[in-house]
């Protein structure tokens, strides 16, 4: 299966040629492809929200860093790589880890369900990912997870210089902390001011600890808490 959405002109041109692939001589940046919104940036990360209705792809975009990917909502995806061939995606809500260096293009490929998700990208190398029941990791919050288990079921991404989290209850996380809710969520403050946010949104947080509580609209809690490990300096 192959296929490419049109670049619709305007995107600069990045030949692929060099890469060794036969494939378009376009390839655009995040900014350039407009299912993309930037919703959040500082000099630890941007965060970008993406967007697609049932049918509807991405341009192929350049991933030329490390990102976490936390997912809002989704249905059927594929991707195809620079040669345009596809394979199924399947994104349920969550968090997972993608290494940068790469261009892909993304399709929601199901017939009513609008995929959400965010993307996190970050500046600098997040250093190598810690995983098997030899390397257990201890987030800054507290939990001691390891293996298989840590990173599949329980919604855990562990490098070594973040530790990025699903949480499914109200919690304490210790900043630097980036948050991005999956549910509505209000973020309250060590001083006892209130932030809301809706699905889907971010905030960043640097000062004394914060938690995460349900809002009066919804019952549950859920959202990705990206903790920073010591010596890891942001502002």
């Amino acid at each position: 299966m192959n296929w490419y959405p049109s670049p619709g002109g305007g995107v600069p041109s990045a030949h692929l040629s060099a890469m060794g692939h036969s494939g378009p001589d376009w390839v655009a940046a995040l900014f350039q492809d407009s299912h993309f919104h930037k919703i959040l940036e500082n000099g630890a990360v941007i965060v970008w929200q993406l967007k697609l209705h049932p049918g509807e792809s991405t341009l192929l975009d350049r991933y030329g860093y490390d990102f976490l990917e936390v997912v809002i909502q989704s249905g059927s995806m594929s991707m195809a790589d620079e040669l345009g061939h596809a394979t199924p995606l399947p994104l349920r809500p969550g968090v997972r880890l993608i290494r940068g260096g790469f261009a892909q293009v993304l399709k929601n490929t199901d017939e009513k369900t609008p995929f959400y998700g965010v993307l996190v990208e970050f500046r600098s190398p997040l250093g190598a990912e810690r995983c098997g029941p030899e390397a257990p990791v201890l987030c800054p919050s507290g939990g001691d997870f390891s293996g298989t288990l840590r990173h599949h079921a329980l919604g855990i991404v562990e490098t070594a210089h973040l530790c990025g989290r699903r949480y499914l209850m109200g919690t304490r996380l210790c900043s630097p902390v980036l948050i991005v809710a999956i549910q509505p969520a209000r973020l309250v403050t060590s001083s006892g001011s209130i932030q809301v946010l809706d699905a889907g949104q971010a905030a960043w947080l640097t000062s004394g600890e914060e938690s995460m509580q349900a809002t009066a609209s919804s019952a549950i809690v859920d959202f990705v808490g990206i903790e920073f490990k010591e010596g890891q300096q942001f502002k």
